[in-house]
């Protein structure tokens, strides 16, 4: 199986993403200028901050996975051989890690439908901007996490199906 498109995937959009950051920092960084050095706020730069930190957040997520970056506490589990611990990660995705994230992936199309029907604006500033872009990216970035889940879980059953490459 052609995991690679999946892993591609995740890598074009984790280096896409990373450019909200930058735009999220300049974003707060003119609203600070703004403020405190010529004593005038924007009415844009709160919810922009928002959005840009919120795209970043959700579509980094599916890069994180494919690398292994996110947080872990592996004290036990590095005590196991390669073909137990591709056990005890193939169970994980299949008990939590797809379910939870297939959840959020049918739930997160919901709250964008829903968002899209009302054409819904923010209502934490004077401005307003609509919202529904960015309760879209919510099921493309759950989308995109359920997939990278489902190439390491194919990874991971490949490693424990292999009995002799691995002294237990």
């Amino acid at each position: 199986m052609k995991l690679y498109y999946i892993d591609n995937l995740s890598d074009w959009v984790g280096k896409i993403s990373r450019w909200f950051l930058p735009a999220c920092i300049g974003v707060v960084f003119y609203d600070v200028v703004l403020r405190y050095v010529f004593d005038s706020a924007t009415i844009w730069a709160y919810d922009m901050a928002y959005f840009f930190y919120s795209a970043n957040f959700l579509l980094a997520g599916a890069y994180v996975l494919r690398y292994h970056s996110h947080i872990r506490v592996d004290v036990i589990f590095n005590l196991l051989s390669k073909r137990r611990q591709a056990i005890v990660e193939s169970c994980f995705y299949l008990f939590i890690t797809i379910p939870l994230f297939a959840v959020l992936f049918y739930s997160g199309i919901i709250f964008a439908i829903d968002s899209w029907t009302y054409w819904e604006k923010s209502a934490y500033t004077v401005w307003h901007p609509p919202v529904y872009p960015i309760k879209t990216i919510i099921p493309i970035a759950f989308f995109l996490l359920l997939i990278q889940a489902i190439a390491d879980l194919i990874r991971n059953l490949q490693v424990a199906m292999r009995r002799d490459r691995d002294k237990e």
